[in-house]
């Protein structure tokens, strides 16, 4: 069994999203300046939450200058997975049948959706043989 990824809070999330959305590792004054960032985060608050990363395994800072570079160390695609895989079996028992028959019943799914979905059926199929 692969090890969990334990759920981040949303602003220590928010954080990890601005650094997936690099691509590179940043200096904390860079986190301020990724476009789509929601919070004007206080320099205290964001060195706070990136300590906290730092300890759960998210991040690793490497000394540069004055200051550090942080480095994402759980992948966008790997948190995602985790959180997906928690919230099916939460929530619908791990039935993923269940899940998307609430996405139907609420918004409703579009016919982009549905071929996507099939695409990605299609590929499941194909890597069981």
């Amino acid at each position: 069994m692969k090890e969990s990824i334990r759920r981040l809070p949303d602003g220590e999330l928010e954080v990890m999203q601005a650094l997936w959305q690099a691509d590179h590792p940043l200096l904390r004054s860079e986190l301020d300046q990724v476009p789509g960032q929601k919070n004007g985060w206080a320099p205290q608050v964001l060195v706070t939450m990136l300590t906290r990363l730092e300890k759960k395994g998210f991040v690793r800072r490497n000394k540069e200058g004055r200051g550090y570079r942080y480095e994402a160390l759980i992948s966008r695609d790997e948190y995602l997975a985790s959180e997906s895989e928690s919230l099916l079996e939460r929530l619908y028992g791990g039935q993923p049948a269940g899940f998307i028959a609430a996405l139907q019943r609420g918004k409703g799914l579009s016919a982009a959706d549905i071929q996507e979905l099939e695409a990605i059926l299609q590929k499941a199929k194909e890597e069981l043989k």
